[in-house]
């Protein structure tokens, strides 16, 4: 059971309180050190020669590194021009590795990020979820997002993955691709069946075929609509073969309708029939997932 002072805790991280009590500038850098098995003072000059790390990302100035000789989920974001330790170090991130989600997809979510006052209100906090969704390639947010952690999700992570990417939200086994207007719908997020953001880099054949068909359609408009089909996925292509509309096939009395549902003319459905995933277009295509 999660203590209520745990959780107030977290909560003042997530929404950028940080609580000296709990994590600070010293205590990040004393990690750090411990970490990297380093007896230092945090003005001696910068010696990347004495860390043994993997380095994750680097952008611009900045690096992502992960020490070696410790298992763990901390990350650290320095900035290898600086001439002290204590300019180095400039914050931390603790990712969780994830797996067994569908599709087979492995990838990372973010707990915990933390960067340090002199480096603050300059977009760090957001580089580091971009780094970290670079090196696993698939990013997955948890079930409690705040109003920072989303608008990085929507402003940073969002915008990156739209060459060649997805983004879209885990629900019912599945995936199902958003614009960004739907990305930044808090109904979307609320409903019961959402698990999760996912953003990809490098998506799979079956996300790529969302993301084909489904592209640029609003699902909090109801552009397109998600189901669930009661019977076998044989008997969903009868019913889709025999019926000559959508309206006709999302009124079959075997259609179980979802939070997230389709407006009265949409351009295609979503439907699981069974283990199959099924795009349904307004030309009555189908075309399993």
């Amino acid at each position: 059971m999660i203590k209520l002072t745990d959780l107030l805790r977290e909560l003042d991280i997530r929404k950028g309180n940080l609580g000296q009590s709990f994590v600070n500038d010293d205590q990040l850098r004393e990690s750090f050190f411990y970490n990297f098995d380093l007896m230092v003072d945090d003005n001696s000059p910068v010696d990347e020669s004495k860390l043994n790390y993997n380095e994750i990302s680097e952008v611009g100035d900045y690096k992502m590194i992960d020490p070696t000789d410790v298992i763990g989920n901390t990350k650290y974001l320095v900035k290898p021009s600086a001439k002290t330790w204590k300019e180095y170090i400039v914050g931390s991130v603790d990712v969780e590795e994830v797996s067994g989600k569908p599709y087979g997809l492995k990838g990372g979510q973010i707990v915990l990020t933390y960067i340090s006052k002199p480096y603050r209100n300059q977009g760090l906090g957001a580089l580091m979820y971009y780094m970290v969704l670079v090196h696993y390639e698939n990013l997955f947010s948890d079930n409690i997002l705040y109003e920072g952690s989303r608008a990085i999700w929507t402003n940073k992570i969002y915008p990156a993955t739209q060459l060649g990417g997805f983004f879209g939200i885990e629900t019912g086994g599945f995936y199902a691709p958003l614009t960004l207007e739907d990305a930044k719908n808090d109904k979307i997020m609320k409903m019961q069946d959402v698990v999760s953001y996912i953003a990809s880099t490098n998506p799979s054949p079956q996300m790529i075929k969302l993301q084909d068909y489904l592209d640029g359609l609003s699902l909090s408009k109801g552009e397109y609509g998600i189901y669930t089909y009661k019977k076998s996925s044989e008997e969903f292509d009868e019913l889709v073969s025999d019926s000559e509309s959508l309206e006709d096939v999302m009124t079959d009395p075997d259609m179980i309708y979802h939070d997230i549902v389709a407006n009265a003319n949409p351009e295609a459905i979503l439907v699981k029939a069974s283990d199959v995933l099924f795009i349904v277009t307004k030309d009555m295509d189908l075309i399993p997932v």
